[in-house]
C-alpha cells in the first residue's frame, strides 16, 4: 500500500503525515475494517470513491469527500460505527479520518486537498 500526506492548500496545513492510499479494488473494499483506530497523524485516502460505509469498524471516523478539483464537497463528522454514508455526486476520493479531526483542523467545506505521495 503507498503512503503520502494530505495538505490543506487553502490553509496551508498537513491534514495527516501518515496516508494509507487505498487505490486498488481489495485496498478500497477493505478501508479501515480490522484495523486498528488511527492516530491523529494518520488518514485513508479512498480513490476513486464517491461512498462509505463503516460496517464491522468499532470506532467513528471522519470523513471528507473530495471533488475532481480536489475541493471538499462534503463531509461526515462524523460517521459512526455500522453506518451507511451517503452518496456524493461529484465525489471522486474520500479521506477518511479519526473522529474529531477535521473540527480539530478547522477544515471546512470548499477547502482544496492534495495528497502527496
Amino acid at each position: 500500500m503507498k503512503i503520502g500526506r494530505v495538505i490543506n492548500i487553502t490553509k496551508k496545513l498537513v491534514i495527516a503525515e501518515y496516508a494509507w492510499i487505498a487505490d486498488t479494488f481489495y485496498l478500497r473494499a477493505r478501508g479501515l475494517i480490522g484495523r486498528l483506530p488511527l492516530r491523529q497523524t494518520e488518514a485513508m485516502v479512498i480513490k476513486p470513491c464517491s461512498a462509505v460505509h463503516s460496517l464491522g469498524m468499532s470506532y467513528p471516523i471522519d470523513v471528507a469527500y473530495v471533488n475532481g478539483d480536489g475541493e471538499i464537497c462534503h463531509m461526515l463528522k462524523p460517521l459512526q460505527p455500522n453506518r451507511l454514508g451517503p452518496f456524493v455526486r461529484g465525489a471522486r476520493f474520500v479521506i477518511e479520518l479519526p473522529a474529531g479531526s477535521l473540527e480539530r483542523l478547522g477544515v471546512s467545506i470548499g477547502d482544496v486537498l492534495e495528497v502527496r505521495c
